[in-house]
């Protein structure tokens, strides 16, 4: 109901990114599935206050690029360079999801954790699920392979291989194609 609710607000048209919408929403509700999994799984945290994490963030993201978008209108630009829009989303998504979780009285600990400065558990897993949903469409989109996005995400945090790798087969799933080299990088990795 939670992820209903918030998609429409994330639904942008632009020329100049025409998948974001898309792409935004899709990392919003792999990473809501991701931290509510690391939550319950890893950090023993509210899996549905970290559901709500995922797609705050996720809505965060849409508003920057809304709020980008808007800017550029007003000032005749076509479109924004995209390192300007990476910059921004990188550095504003989540202080606009505190600010959505603040105004919409979601449970303190979803707002806490939203601020980058935060050492809860719940902030871990939206660490986690954050990097294990861009993970999963680098890989659907061809650009990483699957063994490349687990040893990614086993840098991360504190994730046990067993909880990764579970997490991993719940967001990516059996049945997305990745690169051909998977088979190969899997080979490899085993043989060294």
């Amino acid at each position: 109901i939670s992820a209903v609710l918030v998609q429409p607000v994330m639904q942008l048209q632009c020329d100049a990114f025409p998948q974001f919408s898309a792409v935004i929403w899709e990392h919003a509700l792999l990473a809501s599935r991701a931290a509510a999994d690391h939550a319950r799984t890893v950090t023993h945290e509210d899996g549905f206050a970290a559901q709500w994490l995922g797609l705050t963030q996720g809505l965060g993201a849409a508003l920057v690029m809304r709020h980008l978008l808007d800017a550029c209108a007003q000032q005749a630009l076509a479109a924004p360079p995209r390192t300007l829009a990476a910059d921004l989303l990188d550095s504003w998504t989540l202080p606009v999801a505190s600010r959505i979780a603040a105004a919409w009285e979601l449970p303190k600990a979803v707002h806490d954790a939203l601020i980058r400065q935060s050492g809860s558990g719940l902030a871990a897993s939206l660490r986690f699920a954050r990097a294990a949903a861009a993970a999963s469409l680098l890989c659907r989109h061809g650009q990483i392979g699957q063994v490349q996005a687990l040893a990614l995400l086993e840098q991360l945090d504190d994730t046990p291989p067993h909880a990764l790798q579970w997490i991993w087969r719940r967001v990516h799933g059996r049945a997305v194609e990745t690169l051909e080299g998977d088979e190969a990088e899997r080979d490899v990795a085993q043989a060294g």
